[in-house]
């Protein structure tokens, strides 16, 4: 998991902790899941593209 995957797991978590105890709403829940799932999307993106240009290059050899 990349720094900023786990950066924006904590900013979930922390906020989901908040929510919890009535000092934050659901909006700032959504706000750092949503941020979540879109590090953990490019993380992932940024993977399979790496493999994909391994394969390009090992292709054009």
């Amino acid at each position: 998991m990349s720094f900023v995957s786990k950066a924006n797991e904590e900013s979930y978590r922390f906020a989901n902790q908040k929510f919890e105890v009535g000092k934050g709403n659901q909006y700032e829940v959504n706000i750092a899941k949503n941020n979540l799932a879109q590090s953990l999307s490019e993380q992932t993106l940024a993977k399979y593209e790496y493999v994909f240009c391994l394969n390009i290059l090992e292709l054009m050899k």
